[in-house]
């Protein structure tokens, strides 16, 4: 038989993923044919062994379902079926090594008992671990006459006696690198030494199962990569982009994807037997191409735009990109080319537009005027005489007299504009003040830009516009919307008074309702008094979120600064909640940072602690299974230190269209959930303006029926 040293397979530089593979195949069934046959020593051991151990044919039907492919199992019980088929008084397995190298499993077995297959599926792999698990470990064969009394099985004799066994010799299976794959076994249920042809039995069984796993492997192997491959040409094809692969000496294209050789008109056939010369514009000969590879081969990488040739002869411009590719002794061009024909007329189209739009302003001059700093001389269009309330035939413009229309501040202003203008040759754009020659005082909006030429300023223009009307509907808007303020400063006082008295006779409410739980009621009074008091605990809720928003409105908040414990502050609101969480079968808890628990720090504790049980109130509220979690952590940032405060929950979440709303006033993610849930709306508006007016900002991150987690960030320093 050839031998695969005897003849070699050259690898082809065509980047053919289908060829390769096939090559590597051809070369695992051949080498498959000659493995072990060519052992001499077993082959006269198996000769002279007699017919009880023949293990010939058996052996070349076996390595025929590993050529064939067949499924791991099935060879493996083919092994173990045709050894007990030779001798009815053995019993055989084959048990595998798992990934992790720590145990073995079940591979093959037919005679030996269901019972004790279950009872070592997992043994481990050591020193002492009876026969197979010491041959595994060992990487040598373990013969074992005797059961009951080898120390070896010492904690695994009673699985064996229960199926009646008395002897196992086991043979590791090993790979072509040394390394252990499994163990095939042999068992008796007589205690009996191993003969010479027991010897050699097992030895061929192991080998032979060590075939069938390398090459099961193997194949596996190839099977995966050939799927990368396909998968990866075809994503190659898929693209939009034009992919060349070229030799670097000669310019031969070695490959390409679909869309370049449908994009050029060529076969892949055709474009695979051209040049890049033949179809790249730019490069029109060998030398042009060898001069291009060198300058690829310095830079690495590069970009630059092209022509390339179709099979009909016609052009269409491409952006390329090319990188150098070295391969052992191999050098490539991979080029990738972008179709930029749309691109280009967009181009085109931008500058035909850019043209005619710069005639136009030429050609109207509406409200333009330029100075020409050589002639000192001011042109103004009639537009500008117009804003002016100046007759062109009575007035002769010049700069001094020109500015003097200015109020002395616009007048300033317009001055140092120019001059910043001629001297960096930048365009600016101001709003000022003038008096027209009849007295009215209107505003404008001017705008300058300096033209150069050998690199100085040798003209100024611009436009000036009439924006009086705007400035007029500017002022109105800003009276319209401090009167608005003013009003709304008004009812949030009249609101932050009104809460406020209505909270005394309602704690009354509340406290006597409170006392008459705690008397003698019947149960309808009883029914009553618990609807009293619970629709007074929620009025004064409604009231206190309304008194807390009417305050921050108003400004009459203030922000208190103390040295305080967070976490003494946290575990404080956790008690508190945790009755109402319960009353849901939540879980609520929370995780401090160790850092956050060694020293106070310095904050307003009381809007703090308000923010974190609007919070977690609202996310017990619309959790209906699962956790609620406070998580405080430090961040350190370029401006200091910052707390951040998280309260995850697994409740309804909010969809991200809802959330750009959530923190606005009397605002709930969906209307139906304040039929649901209750509430006023302003628990997280009230917790945004408590937040910033703390110098912190808050967010929400959200997945509907997943979940969300709220947090706010202050910085808050540690107390000295």
């Amino acid at each position: 038989m050839e031998s695969p040293s005897d003849s070699t397979v050259e690898s082809s530089p065509t980047f053919s993923p289908n060829k390769d593979s096939a090559l590597i195949l051809s070369e695992m069934k051949k080498r498959l044919d000659e493995f072990t046959w060519e052992n001499q020593a077993l082959r006269k051991a198996i000769s002279s062994s007699g017919p009880s151990i023949q293990f010939g044919v058996g052996r070349r039907r076996i390595l025929d379902q590993i050529a064939e492919n067949k499924p791991l199992k099935e060879i493996l019980s083919a092994i173990v079926a045709y050894v007990e088929d030779q001798n009815s008084e053995m019993a055989c397995s084959i048990l595998l090594v798992d990934e992790e190298n720590q145990c073995l499993r079940h591979g093959a077995s037919i005679s030996l008992p269901e019972s004790y297959n279950d009872a070592i599926e997992g043994i481990e792999i050591g020193p002492s671990v009876g026969s197979c698990g010491t041959a595994a470990f060992t990487g040598k064969r373990v013969i074992v006459e005797d059961i009951d009394t080898n120390f070896l099985w010492a904690s695994h004799k009673q699985i064996a006696s229960k199926a009646g066994l008395k002897s196992c010799w086991s043979e590791p299976i090993l790979a072509t690198s040394g390394k252990v794959l499994g163990t095939f076994a042999i068992y008796h249920r007589f205690y009996r030494a191993p003969s010479q042809d027991d010897i050699i039995t097992i030895s061929l069984s192991a080998d032979l199962a060590a075939v069938a796993i390398e090459t099961k492997r193997t194949s596996n192997t190839l099977q995966a990569k050939q799927h990368d491959i396909d998968l990866l040409r075809t994503l190659i094809d898929q693209s939009n982009d034009s992919i060349f692969v070229c030799d670097a000496d000669t310019g031969l294209i070695l490959d390409c994807n679909e869309q370049a050789y449908k994009r050029l008109n060529y076969t892949y056939a055709e474009l695979t037997q051209k040049h890049v010369y033949d179809i790249e514009a730019v490069l029109p000969d060998h030398f042009s191409w060898k001069e291009h590879v060198i300058e690829v081969q310095e830079i690495g990488n590069l970009v630059l735009e092209g022509w390339h040739k179709k099979k009909d002869g016609s052009n269409y411009p491409v952006e390329v990109d090319v990188r150098y590719i070295s391969q052992g002794e191999k050098s490539y061009l991979l080029a990738v080319a972008r179709d930029i024909t749309k691109r280009k007329e967009t181009e085109d189209d931008l500058n035909r537009l850019t043209q005619l739009l710069t005639a136009s302003q030429s050609l109207a001059h509406v409200g333009g005027w330029e100075i020409d700093l050589v002639t000192d001389k001011l042109y103004w269009t009639d537009e500008v005489y117009h804003i002016h309330e100046l007759d062109p035939l009575e007035y002769s413009p010049c700069l001094s007299s020109a500015i003097d229309f200015y109020t002395p501040n616009s007048a300033k202003k317009i001055q140092e504009g120019l001059k910043e203008s001629i001297e960096t040759g930048q365009s600016l754009a101001i709003e000022l003040e003038l008096h027209t020659v009849k007295g009215r005082r209107i505003w404008v909006h001017v705008t300058t830009s300096a033209i150069k030429q050998h690199g100085k300023t040798v003209k100024v223009g611009g436009a000036i516009q009439d924006i009086t009307e705007r400035k007029k509907l500017e002022l109105n808007l800003q009276n319209a919307r401090d009167t608005a303020l003013q009003a709304s400063n008004l009812k949030s006082e009249f609101l932050a008074v009104m809460s406020h008295e209505i909270r005394t006779p309602l704690n009354g409410i509340i406290g006597i309702s409170n006392l008459l739980l705690h008397t003698d009621l019947d149960e309808k009074q009883r029914k009553m008094c618990e609807i009293t008091q619970t629709s007074g605990e929620l009025l004064m809720a409604i009231i206190n979120d309304i008194l807390d928003f009417s305050k921050i409105e108003a400004g009459m908040l203030e922000i208190v600064k103390v040295p305080f414990s967070l976490k003494e502050l946290i575990d404080e609101t956790t008690a508190m909640l945790l009755p109402k969480a319960e009353s849901k079968s939540l879980q609520l808890s929370h995780d401090i940072a160790q850092d956050l628990t060694k020293s106070p720090i310095v904050g307003d504790s009381v809007r703090i602690r308000q923010v974190i049980i609007n919070l977690v109130g609202n996310a017990i509220k619309f959790t209906e299974k699962g956790y609620v979690k406070i998580v405080a952590t430090s961040i350190d940032k370029s401006r200091g230190r910052s707390i951040r405060i998280e309260i995850e929950d697994t409740g309804i979440g909010i969809s991200s269209d809802q959330i750009p709303s959530l923190f606005d006033s009397f605002t709930q993610a969906d209307s139906s959930n304040t039929r649901k849930y209750g509430g006023t709306g302003l628990g997280l508006a009230i917790s945004k303006q408590l937040v910033e007016l703390m110098g912190g900002q808050i967010h929400v991150e959200s997945e509907q029926h997943i979940g969300s987690t709220f947090w706010f960030e202050l910085n808050l320093p540690f107390s000295s």
